[in-house]
C-alpha cells in the first residue's frame, strides 16, 4: 500500500514573468565572456570527480567567472548524476 501523499501547493508562475527572465538571462549570457566560464565550470566537473577536491571553492569561482546557478548545476549533474528513486 502506498504511503498517504501530503497536499501539497505547488508555485504558479506568471507566463509573462517566466518569459521576461529567460530574456534577461539570455541577454546576461550574451554580455559575458564565456571563456573564464567555461574554463571554471570544467575545472568544477574535474573537482567534484576527485573525492578529495573542495567544490565549494569551485563553485565560488564559477560563479565569479559569471556562470549561472543552472550551468553550476548542470555541470555538477553530469559529474554526480541525478538520483533515480525507483
Amino acid at each position: 500500500e502506498e504511503p498517504e501523499q501530503p497536499d501539497v501547493e505547488v508555485l504558479k508562475v506568471d507566463p509573462a514573468l517566466a518569459e521576461a527572465r529567460r530574456k534577461k538571462l539570455a541577454e546576461y549570457r550574451k554580455r559575458r565572456d564565456d571563456g573564464p566560464v567555461e574554463k571554471e565550470l570544467a575545472g568544477l566537473k574535474t573537482a567534484a570527480a576527485d573525492e578529495t577536491a573542495p567544490l565549494v571553492e569551485r563553485v565560488v569561482e564559477s560563479i565569479r567567472a559569471g556562470a549561472t546557478v543552472g550551468e553550476i548545476s548542470g555541470a555538477l549533474r553530469d559529474a554526480f548524476g541525478t538520483y533515480d528513486e525507483r
